[in-house]
């Protein structure tokens, strides 16, 4: 990120990624509630909907700690050999971490003193203590992103022996929420958005449409039951069966 087209890339890319984990995260709740009300839908697709959820809740995870993944500490390093180390220093990854590390290092070839068309913000000690700021409210944070990223090495990416036989254990060790979820998005969104744009910036729009669309979808299934078996009550059906609240695929607690 060595000028100011590569700049904005940088920072437009994390943008979509948010607003996609944004997106599946607020479609996975919203069909976790469909799918509580609506029992004879489910019963008649198990198997679609639990791999649906199970997609849309994995999916949003991954983005997320994509873009809170940390670099490795000098006692990591010291583990690794010198090749994993090059290579970890190579790495192409786009994440916020890396976006205020240049910012802060190349500020200066990024927004020149001498550009015909100066961005909204230009004063480079004023950028220096917006990206201190940022950083500091990373820390504030550090306690869910190290949760999230530890969850994703031991259970999400692969499942580590101590919770192969055990999964629940890892949800005492390391518990996580859907506030904190919602608080690391917020916290990604304001930083970019608080960094030099001005009207270079190319915003995001957000995602919009998705949760209607279940609606309609579970709306037209109902109407095709109804001609298919008029007769058929589907709630006797739903009765019959245990309920079962359907719970974050990661083993998020639902604690806002």
């Amino acid at each position: 990120m060595n000028n100011k087209s590569e700049y904005l890339r940088f920072r437009n890319s994390l943008l979509r990624e948010l607003g996609d984990a944004d997106a599946c995260f607020n479609l996975y709740l919203h069909l976790h509630n469909q799918l509580n009300e609506n029992r004879d839908i489910h019963l008649d697709a198990t198997t679609y909907f639990r791999m649906t959820l199970h997609s849309l809740s994995r999916t949003a995870l991954a983005i997320l700690t994509n873009v809170f993944e940390m670099r490795k500490t000098n006692e990591d390093c010291n583990k690794l050999s010198e090749e994993a180390i090059k290579k970890l220093k190579s790495t192409q990854t786009r994440t916020i971490h890396k976006f205020l590390s240049c910012l802060d290092s190349n500020h200066k070839n990024i927004f020149p003193k001498d550009d015909p068309e100066p961005l909204f913000m230009s004063d480079h000690e004023y950028i220096k203590k917006t990206v201190k700021n940022h950083q500091k409210l990373i820390n504030e944070h550090l306690n869910s992103i190290q949760t999230l990223l530890y969850r994703r090495d031991k259970y999400f990416a692969h499942l580590d022996n101590e919770y192969v036989n055990n999964p629940d254990s890892l949800e005492e060790i390391k518990p996580f929420y859907i506030s904190e979820f919602r608080s690391l998005m917020r916290l990604g969104i304001k930083i970019l958005n608080e960094s030099p744009g001005g009207k270079h910036t190319l915003h995001v729009p957000p995602i919009k449409g998705y949760t209607e669309g279940v609606d309609r979808l579970f709306f037209k299934v109902k109407e095709y039951n109804d001609k298919l078996a008029p007769s058929v009550e589907y709630t006797t059906k739903t009765e019959k069966s245990p309920k079962k609240e359907y719970q974050w695929d990661f083993e998020i607690n639902q604690k806002t």
